[in-house]
């Protein structure tokens, strides 16, 4: 800063502040499209994205990046039939936790040094976990819904739409979690991949809680996908909108093994 002379007045001006810098619109924009991404079908979401790459001249208006950014109103729920709600139905919750609790106790990590074979023993923890996964949810493995294994143990489901002219709306949940470093074992309320149900554990976990690694990243997600594809599948839903869904082994260690066959497959 540069020194302050006798004869200088204050106040100083306030330099007048420049135009929001493109560059960190841009970064808040990526980051609504990326959530209104798990909302929208694909159709929309494109629209969305080639709108906001349009703005060619360098900088944005604060108007404008939230006219861009804006998610569509979503329409109400289409409910056909006597509604069902998993949160009143105490038989299906005790089966979604016992699911969950079982899922956390297959150890599926992903480490940085693993290799680019994915047929490697080092990833027959997945084949573990894909054969409990054909156990527990047998109807998301056969028809109406086309199963496919990308790499050896990713998946693919297409439940084909009655509606082609409508976007496809894809889901998807990843298998691998974030490793258990031995050093950090006592640290841990329960064992990492016990799966442990708890009723008031602690004063800050009051209910009914599943502990363990992956219980909420993601395998809590991948659960209820499942879940959810089975009853419809189990209640004879035919879907007019195609669903997709999508399930990878490697998300943790920034998906080399998937990222390639899953675009060759849905390259037009």
């Amino acid at each position: 800063m540069l020194p302050i002379e006798k004869d200088d007045s204050l106040p100083f001006k306030v330099p007048d502040r420049p135009a929001p810098r493109w560059d960190n619109l841009r970064h808040r924009l990526i980051l609504t499209l990326i959530i209104c991404s798990l909302l929208l079908p694909a159709g929309h979401l494109y629209a969305h994205i080639a709108e906001y790459c349009s703005c060619r001249d360098g900088r944005i208006s604060n108007k404008a990046a939230l006219a861009v950014s804006k998610c569509p109103a979503q329409p109400p729920a289409c409910n056909i039939g006597t509604d069902w709600n998993p949160l009143t139905d105490e038989a299906y919750a005790e089966l979604a936790v016992n699911r969950l609790s079982k899922a956390v106790q297959i150890p599926t990590e992903s480490f940085d040094d693993v290799p680019l074979d994915a047929s490697d023993p080092a990833f027959d923890k997945f084949s573990t976990f894909t054969h409990f996964l054909e156990v527990e949810f047998p109807k998301i493995f056969n028809d109406p819904i086309k199963h496919e294994t990308v790499n050896t143990h990713g998946h693919l489901f297409t439940w084909q739409g009655s509606n082609p002219d409508l976007q496809p709306i894809l889901l998807m949940a990843h298998m691998d979690v974030v490793p258990v470093l031995p050093a950090t074992l006592d640290q841990w309320t329960y064992p990492p991949f016990e799966g442990k149900i708890v009723v008031d554990a602690t004063p800050l976990t009051p209910g009914t809680w599943i502990w363990g690694r992956g219980s909420s990243d993601c395998k809590q997600h991948l659960m209820g996908i499942y879940g959810a594809l089975e009853r419809l599948v189990s209640e004879g839903f035919e879907p007019e909108r195609t669903i997709i869904l999508a399930n990878g082994f490697d998300e943790e260690v920034s998906r080399p093994h998937l990222i390639q066959p899953f675009t060759d497959l849905w390259r037009p």
